[in-house]
């Protein structure tokens, strides 16, 4: 059952979170996240079935009165096309899906499953710290390209749960106190500062769940504490979905208190109704993965071991990907780095329906943007979203063209919209897509119909080069400064407060400095200093204190239309459709 409820024009959620509704949002909130590990009544599949139970035995037939007791025996002894029915209780393994063969994985039939990276530990020495030997042999993770905030601790890569309750770290050979743990390496010890007496101690000793190199459908179960080794990599996630696994499946599945990123996926993966919680760095990496779709997902509780937002920290990171669809989902509690970060040529991206609760910056497009494919010039969207306050920028328009924001309820507590070009541009470095697809300089750039408030410091909307070096325009190889009507093909059908805080727009100049201007009427006078006047780029927009008419709205196009379920042509200024709800 969902905690969230509708009142007073917003949905009111845990622990006081508020995400703002119009009231004239259409359809029902979809439920996002996965249903709680034991609700799935996923039926037994037809075919070929292997069980597998913890007090089964991997000697046996895997029948359903004879079951495998790994999932990892299971998967050596199912033929192409099989699926593997898991039996309630705990399995602590990790296991590898080979290229070539394709299975589904699920819990049986309304049955608690989880997979566990960590086991109970019993034989503790001393009265106060108390110590056990680990067993195994564990290595900073190396953060040498990955900086971190905070104590600096996030690379060591070790977890334990006293009664389900996390502790806190400290550093290696450091004597802790009640609630902290700390490790000698030398002597491949770990240490705790509260008495284990009576409790369950748990300690992370698996790196990671899965590695599918084939394609794999995955429902119904959970996946927890492991404690990844890398930052990138086969090791760096609970799951990672590469080599032939292409179109692989992952519904109704828990991924948490990941050491390190949640899930990591390099091919195109069809993810619905999943939640990601309580990871140390990032909740999703996606890269390679042309034509992934994401839906109905839940993303909360990542970053908690304070890594800097660059370069790879985000509820979900992508790169390197085109035609990517991101939608009804929930990226809450993101801490010190981004919501939905897009960066280095992705193209033709949609994120629609997304409430984004980042502490920096909520909905980012970095060297990315619409791609130009068979003559056509494409875009990319930010449809149908809602950022909170709490995150500094709302979105982030970063050395990217044809990007179309629309829609939006952008709350933030700096800049709304923040539109900038550095000194980057695609020189066809190997590994991405080339300059004629997405040349990384920005231009031809949409913003419509969004709602913008909240901002308390600088600006709703700012376009700037900055540095103001030369790179090739928007339209021409020819190198130049970008002015800040370079940046936008069309800015129409925004609401903004009649005094908002700081000024309403900020366009850059030649110089790399910055013209205010703090009502609609005023930016259509903008000179040629800031690339004005705008001409038939400024649209109808409205400032006040209440809602504008629907009239001045761009019509919602028929493909996105599509994508969020609503009649094509509807007039909104703000969001058109309800947002997602969590599952639980």
């Amino acid at each position: 059952m969902s905690l969230w409820i509708a009142k007073d024009g917003a949905w009111h959620g845990p622990g006081g979170a508020i995400v703002p509704f119009n009231p004239g949002e259409l359809g029902e909130s979809p439920l996002a996240g996965s249903l709680p590990v034991g609700e799935a009544t996923y039926p037994v599949p037809a075919g070929t079935v292997l069980y597998v139970s913890p007090t089964g035995d991997d000697g046996a037939s895997g029948g359903v009165n004879a079951p495998k007791r790994t999932l990892a025996g299971a998967i050596s002894a199912a033929p192409d096309g099989a699926s593997v029915v898991l039996r309630a209780g705990e399995y602590h393994e990790q296991v590898s899906m080979p290229s070539g063969k394709t299975l589904t994985i699920q819990a049986y039939p309304g049955e608690t499953v989880w997979f566990d990276g960590s086991s109970v530990y019993t034989d503790w020495s001393g009265t106060g710290p108390w110590t056990t030997t680990l067993g195994f042999s564990w290595q900073p993770i190396d953060s040498s390209r990955y900086g971190q905030e905070g104590d600096g601790l996030a690379n060591l890569p070790e977890q334990v749960w006293i009664d389900g309750i996390a502790q806190t770290q400290i550093a290696d050979g450091a004597t802790p106190s009640a609630g902290q743990f700390s490790v000698n390496r030398t002597d491949g010890t770990l240490t705790l500062g509260t008495d284990p007496s009576d409790k369950e101690v748990r300690i992370a000793d698996l790196r990671y769940w899965m590695i599918a190199a084939g394609r794999v459908v995955l429902r119904g179960f959970g996946v927890r504490r492991y404690s990844p080794s890398e930052v990138e990599g086969s090791q760096s996630a609970l799951l990672y979905v590469a080599g032939s696994a292409h179109n692989s499946e992952i519904e109704n599945v828990v991924f948490s208190e990941s050491g390190m990123h949640g899930l990591a996926v390099i091919r195109p993966v069809d993810i619905k109704s999943i939640t990601i919680e309580d990871c140390n760095n990032a909740g999703m990496q996606v890269t390679t993965a042309d034509g992934a779709r994401i839906d109905q997902f839940v993303i909360r509780r990542c970053n908690l071991g304070g890594w800097q937002r660059e370069p790879i920290t985000a509820g979900i990171k992508i790169t390197r990907t085109d035609n990517i669809i991101i939608k009804n989902g929930i990226v809450d509690t993101i801490h010190g780095a981004f919501g939905v970060w897009f960066d280095v040529s992705c193209t033709r991206f949609i994120v629609a329906n997304v409430n984004v609760n980042a502490t920096d910056i909520a909905l980012e497009s970095e060297l990315s943007g619409g791609g130009f494919y068979d003559g056509v010039h494409h875009h990319s969207w930010f449809i149908n979203c809602r950022t909170t306050n709490s995150a500094d920028w709302a979105v982030k328009v970063f050395d990217t063209d044809y990007l179309t924001v629309a829609n939006c309820n952008l709350d933030a507590a700096r800049v709304a919209i923040n539109a900038q070009q550095d000194a980057r541009y695609n020189a066809n470095e190997p590994n991405n897509k080339t300059f004629e697809i997405v040349p990384w300089v920005s231009g031809h750039n949409r913003l419509w119909n969004n709602k913008i408030t909240g901002t308390t410091n600088i600006a709703s909307v700012i376009a700037y080069h900055d540095p103001a070096t030369a790179v090739p325009g928007p339209d021409t190889e020819t190198p130049r400064v970008l002015l800040g009507w370079d940046f936008f093909d069309e800015i129409v059908g925004n609401w903004v407060p009649t005094n908002p805080p700081g000024s309403m727009l900020q366009m850059g100049k030649v110089d790399g400095t910055r013209t205010s201007y703090n009502t609609w009427a005023a930016a259509a006078s903008s000179d040629a200093a800031v690339g004005g006047p705008p001409g038939s780029k400024l649209g109808t927009n409205h400032q006040g204190s209440t809602n504008p008419n629907i009239n001045i709205a761009v019509p919602l196009p028929e493909d996105m239309a599509e994508v969020l379920g609503a009649p094509a042509g509807t007039q909104r200024v703000g969001t058109i459709v309800r947002g997602p709800v969590p599952t639980y």
